[in-house]
């Protein structure tokens, strides 16, 4: 267990330092909340001091760290959630800062921290994970459904905004076809929480209707929307690779 104690003796010991230093989070499993405290404030001075650092077994704190925010007690504070912002921002990884930025906005409905780059260099070292969350964690995508891919039959693009009934209403549908609709999403580069809402509705009035649909080549961003609103729970998401 990680708590503040240990954490406040690394960050004076690094701060008198000139050398790389490898940290290794492999066998990490929780964390105490003095601890994720002290460490957001850390990793704060990393952002702004040239200190450079290896990490090994780095998806090892990320898993730890995003089982707090997805647990109860993640609601309820943002502490958490901010050392995970200021994690991501250190080892400079934009797409899953924007990822969790997201799922911030949805849960405490307010504007997340904005995305700076780090003044510190972090290498990453790959370790074997001893975390079954490391799986969804690493990468922090929602746990959309991965489907075989095939032709698409329809597409969404561009900007859907407030209602996306105009968006999709061009696609012929029959009661109790057999065959998937493919919705070709490559060109879809935004969707807002009101249109999600509405697609979320069209998708589940279709699975009453006994079609199946799936979204294809889904961005990440609008991935995680579709599991915040619950979309996932009636269509199959390919996220974008």
């Amino acid at each position: 267990m990680l708590d503040g104690i240990a954490i406040g003796d690394l960050g004076l010991f690094l701060a008198q330092s000139q050398a790389a230093w490898r940290l290794n989070w492999s066998d990490m499993q929780s964390t105490t909340a003095d601890a994720v405290e002290v460490l957001e404030q850390v990793i704060s001075a990393w952002c702004v001091h040239p200190v450079r650092l290896e990490f090994v077994g780095a998806d090892q704190l990320l898993g730890v760290l995003n089982g707090q925010i997805t647990a109860a007690d993640g609601l309820s504070t943002q502490q958490p959630w901010q050392l995970l912002f200021k994690l991501l921002q250190v080892m400079r990884l934009q797409a899953e800062f924007e990822t969790l930025s997201m799922r911030y906005c949805v849960v405490f409905e307010r504007s997340p921290p904005p995305w700076a780059n780090p003044a510190c260099t972090v290498e990453r070292i790959l370790a074997h994970p001893t975390d079954p969350r490391l799986a969804a964690a690493s990468s922090l995508l929602p746990a959309a459904s991965m489907v075989n891919v095939a032709a698409p039959s329809a597409c969404l693009r561009g900007e859907i905004t407030d209602d996306a009934s105009v968006a999709l209403s061009g696609f012929n549908l029959e009661a109790g076809q057999q065959e998937p609709l493919h919705i070709d999403c490559a060109d879809l580069v935004r969707v807002d929480f009101s249109a999600a809402s509405s697609i979320l509705n069209w998708v589940t009035a279709q699975q009453g209707r006994g079609v199946e649909i799936h979204f294809i080549d889904v961005h990440r961003l609008i991935a995680t929307l579709f599991e915040v609103v619950g979309i996932v729970e009636y269509a199959r998401i390919n996220v974008r690779r």
